[in-house]
């Protein structure tokens, strides 16, 4: 099907400036003229323009859309100014500076500071080229889409740039640190040398997953807990065959009780079992209804802590009824709960 002239014209737009930008020259290169810009749009991406056009095309990109400068002479030269980041633009299209918009909105309070600024000068030339895009669709798109955590209640750690900077300067090498960590409970801090084995993000809080020393038990150390890292010139020594996916995937994070799953069996009020049906607790799950307002819901599960959590944010609309221990647990809470309230 054709599509409309006045859209080709805007794609052909932001793809004609994309390429300008791509190759004006780095400052202290020499700079290029509106001619030395034709012929290269030319004769590189087989883009014909005329003079003027690409003269607009550039005054539409002068900062503080773009840092780039001109140098005012007849003809004008034209470069990326001396601050400007030396950001590749070869696949910076439209669909890819979305994709930057889109980390910018809803990763940013999930990625270190550190991330976040490796990623600055990319994502400053993404809202350029989104921004002019005559349509408007793009940037508008980027505003019709949100993200909202309803178990979003605590305030992200502040964390030290440089420390984290060392953090990852040892897993991208393969590196051992020596750091100083304060356990959970404990006052004081205490130094040890780790295995850094991965980075795992979770409720706003970066685990690193380590050994310590020559040690093969697998530990995971809260980021905020660290008051120092130092780079050692010694390689990591994992344990065998060690797979950060398969740890996570395995439930290790949700800081499990035991090797073995448990048949979990719980009666729900309807209303507040729905989202069950959408988001299983496990493919093999089972949903029945009891005619009275409430369904019975079983699987296989693992028996952690994160269990034990998330069954008691419903309160009085969800009663364990197997394993046995497990209604138990809950049974006994009750009665304290009880207690404490009366």
């Amino acid at each position: 099907m054709r599509q409309p002239k006045g859209r080709t014209e805007a794609g052909s737009a932001i793809h004609r400036r994309i390429m300008i930008l791509k190759s004006l020259p780095h400052y202290p290169r020499e700079k290029m003229t509106v001619n030395d810009l034709q012929e290269r749009l030319a004769t590189q991406y087989l883009l014909h323009a005329d003079e003027r056009t690409i003269q607009r095309d550039l005054n539409s990109l002068l900062p503080p859309a773009f840092p780039i400068e001109s140098d005012g002479y007849k003809p004008q030269g034209w470069r990326w100014q001396k601050n400007a980041h030396a950001v590749d633009l070869h696949a910076m299209d439209p669909q890819t500076s979305l994709t930057f918009r889109m980390v910018e909105k809803f990763l940013s309070p999930l990625l270190p500071k550190a991330t976040l600024a490796a990623l600055a000068p990319y994502q400053e030339i993404a809202r350029g080229v989104l921004g002019y895009d005559p349509t408007g669709n793009l940037e508008s798109w980027s505003d019709k889409v949100e993200v909202f955590h309803r178990s979003e209640l605590l305030v992200p750690p502040e964390l030290d740039p440089e420390l984290l900077t060392t953090v990852y300067m040892a897993l991208f090498e393969g590196k051992r640190l020596r750091v100083r960590y304060r356990t959970k409970g404990e006052a004081e801090s205490k130094e040890c040398v780790v295995n850094p084995l991965g980075l795992v993000m979770t409720d706003n809080i970066p685990y690193l997953v380590v050994t310590f020393w020559n040690y093969q038990d697998v530990r995971q150390l809260p980021l905020p807990r660290f008051e120092l890292a130092e780079l050692l010139d010694e390689p990591v020594t994992p344990p065998p065959n060690f797979s950060l996916q398969e740890y996570v995937t395995r439930g290790e994070f949700s800081y499990r009780k035991s090797e073995e799953f448990i048949n979990l069996k719980i009666l729900m009020n309807e209303g507040r079992a729905l989202h069950l049906k959408e988001t299983k607790l496990h493919p093999d799950q089972l949903w029945s209804y009891l005619g009275d307002g409430r369904v019975e819901i079983s699987a296989t599960v693992y028996d952690s802590l994160q269990l034990r959590f998330w069954l008691n944010g419903f309160g009085s609309d969800v009663e364990v009824l197997e394993p046995a221990e497990l209604r138990g647990e809950f049974a006994q809470q009750a009665r304290e709960l009880g207690k404490a309230y009366q």
